[in-house]
């Protein structure tokens, strides 16, 4: 099945082209059980979604890997993932976040919408520029519907800020969800975590502008605290968190990159990924000092 999967090479020579037209994902819904992977049948829940490498994307399978883990490694929600092989193809099996297992071991699917869902946006609008979710929205979204709205709208500017740090131009409405575990949704885990930044004909341009700003290296602090509320509480509350996420993802990238090595996994993108990482990083922390 995995070689069926077709993959969709990167438009011909196109710059500016984002991710989710070059490499529209070929991506499948399985269930897992120990070493065996399957196809669900008879309406039976899919527990993973298998990810192959994108067609004229090289290491897109290391790269999400190794942005997925670091972001857990940040104390960021996501789900768990794990690399295997299928003879010379590798993919990614992540874990399902909308599924539940009940005592007696059933799986019960759990309801989610993303934020173009949520608001009415068409799945082809997806990204701010065209008409989709900008943070501003996407943080008044969280603001009326999640149960804990407060700590909702921190976390999603957690996220936001490890996108801009691993160099995720790809985090568009339809890459964040409301996840209903009770009547009342939350914040759902990030997912499609990937260094879009690694690959030259990508668009370097945000999904979601931060202050109105979408070229990274333009984006001041005055833009980041736009987000929050025009207290000096709000304000060093985000400042601690840039310090915090700044401070130490560059000592988790490397202590993920030896623990990746160690278990055989290693691709040349993951150093163009730390590069990224660390001009980000540097430029987070150079704004916030004179705060």
């Amino acid at each position: 099945m995995i070689g069926k999967l077709r993959g969709r090479p990167l438009l011909g020579g196109e710059d500016g082209v984002r991710l989710s037209l070059a490499g529209a994902q070929d991506k499948l819904a399985v269930v897992v059980q120990g070493d065996a992977i399957g196809l669900a049948k008879g309406g039976r829940p899919t527990t993973h979604i298998l990810k192959p490498v994108i067609e004229g994307l090289e290491g897109t399978v290391e790269n999400e890997l190794f942005c997925l883990r670091l972001a857990g490694r940040l104390n960021l929600p996501v789900p768990a993932v794990d690399m295997r092989r299928s003879g010379e193809t590798a993919f990614l099996l992540i874990e399902r976040y909308d599924r539940a297992r009940t005592h007696d071991g059933r799986i019960d699917r759990l309801h989610q919408e993303d934020f173009c869902q949520a608001l009415s946006i068409p799945p082809e609008l997806k990204y701010e520029e065209e008409g989709g979710p900008g943070a501003e929205r996407s943080l008044d979204l969280i603001n009326r519907v999640c149960g804990r709205p407060a700590a909702d709208r921190l976390r999603f500017i957690r996220m936001l800020l490890l996108h801009y740090l691993i160099g995720n131009a790809d985090a568009h409405g339809k890459n964040y969800a409301l996840l209903y575990q009770t009547t009342t949704p939350d914040l759902a885990p990030l997912y499609d975590v990937v260094c879009t930044a690694a690959y030259p004909r990508l668009s370097k341009k945000l999904a979601m502008n931060i202050g109105g700003r979408g070229v990274p290296d333009t984006i001041q602090l005055k833009h980041w605290l736009s987000l929050v509320p025009g207290t000096k509480a709000a304000q060093r509350l985000l400042i601690n968190d840039i310090a915090s996420l700044a401070g130490n993802i560059e000592r988790e990238a490397d202590g993920l990159l030896l623990e990746l090595l160690e278990a055989g996994i290693q691709h040349p993108i993951l150093k163009t990924v730390r590069a990224v990482i660390a001009t980000r990083a540097a430029h987070l922390l150079r704004i916030i000092d004179k705060f």
